[in-house]
């Protein structure tokens, strides 16, 4: 829906690549029967994502049925691409969860043996977004809930896997497209979710740690 096209580098994702719009987009939810559960979480991940950027609204996404949800996440992306094609300013929004979950994706696009699908890494990287939003003041405890209630209603689990290391996760982030020289994230917040750059990456790590990444 939004055009990107690219490749998968060790150094991360959506490094490398362009823009391609399509010529029409074809959602045919009949399919969707035939995959295995896991793989459903790769969509779910992305409906747990539209539904937090929506804020108070969002609860009513989830209550829509698959082919509603589908066409209402898809109008969201669509509004947004349009306005903001090449990723300059409100597009950066539908990263929201995306810069933890990539560098779970480079852990194993390096070698690694998390064996995430990409919505299960956007179920935690919305999650660890949701309690460095709370570190930084920006949204309190009962927000951070409702993160998890969202990723409950979804039979998605936002846990870190253990024994990551909390430096090499940040050195992954640190290389995230929305990153100039620093550590930035989309965070959530009183009016809404922002990109918030220049985050400290002491801050970082120890939430990470709190989570239960090692040092």
């Amino acid at each position: 829906v939004g055009g990107k096209t690219g490749v998968n580098l060790a150094e991360g994702k959506n490094l490398l690549g362009a823009f391609w719009q399509p010529e029409a987009v074809l959602c045919d939810t009949e399919t969707l029967a035939s995959l295995p559960p896991r793989e459903w979480a790769c969509g779910r991940g992305e409906v747990a994502k539209y539904a937090l950027l929506e804020g108070a609204a969002g609860a009513s996404l989830l209550e829509l049925d698959l082919e509603d949800q589908v066409a209402r996440c898809v109008a969201h992306k669509a509004t947004v691409v349009a306005a903001d094609e090449r990723e300059q300013a409100a597009r950066a929004l539908l990263n929201y969860g995306h810069t933890l979950a990539h560098a779970l994706e480079a852990v194993d696009l390096a070698g690694g043996s998390l064996d995430l699908r990409h919505g299960e890494a956007v179920a935690i990287g919305l999650l660890f977004a949701a309690h460095l939003a709370e570190r930084l003041g920006r949204i309190d405890a009962a927000r951070v809930d409702e993160h998890r209630w969202v990723l409950a209603r979804l039979d998605l689990d936002g846990t870190l896997p253990p024994g990551l290391s909390a430096a090499e996760l940040v050195g992954h982030m640190a290389k995230d497209k929305k990153a100039a020289h620093d550590l930035t994230f989309v965070l959530d917040g009183d009016g809404g979710c922002a990109v918030v750059p220049g985050i400290d990456p002491a801050l970082v790590t120890a939430t990470l740690e709190a989570l239960g990444a090692r040092p």
